[in-house]
């Protein structure tokens, strides 16, 4: 059965302590809504939920960008463009939110899990690769 509940676990982690601790509160963040919506709270917190996850995502973002920045990561600049493409999905649930519709809360929770297994898992790993080999 297809779950949307988020799980960390060590193959996730980038090699960098502070930005694995973000990665686990972003999990958190997904997993907190996830289950509003188990108990039947999907529409009614998710305008709430994506401005937490807007504003967290933004600020882990930026500073993620600016650690591979100062590690010379080559690749940054499309590692930048898939953040600033989450931020603009995230900003167009928000608006549809305000509106809420019956189908919301699972379109928004499997594009979040699609990003996060294709970003967390292969676009993440790419840098924590690149660091790991050259320092």
């Amino acid at each position: 059965m297809y779950t949307f509940r988020f799980e960390w676990n060590e193959s996730h982690g980038v090699g960098n302590d502070i930005l694995d601790d973000q990665h686990k509160q972003l999990i958190g963040i997904m997993n907190d809504y996830y289950f509003s919506m188990i108990q039947g709270k999907g529409d009614i917190k998710a305008k709430t939920y994506l401005e937490q996850l807007l504003a967290f995502a933004a600020s882990h973002f930026a500073y993620e960008e600016e650690y591979l920045a100062g590690k010379g990561y080559p690749d940054l600049k499309n590692h930048k463009e898939e953040h600033d493409s989450f931020i603009c999905s995230i900003k167009d649930f928000l608006r549809v939110a305000s509106t809420p519709t019956i189908s919301l809360p699972i379109d928004m929770l499997k594009f979040i899990k699609k990003w996060e297994q294709q970003h967390m898992l292969l676009t993440d790993k790419k840098y924590a690769e690149f660091i790991s080999h050259r320092f």
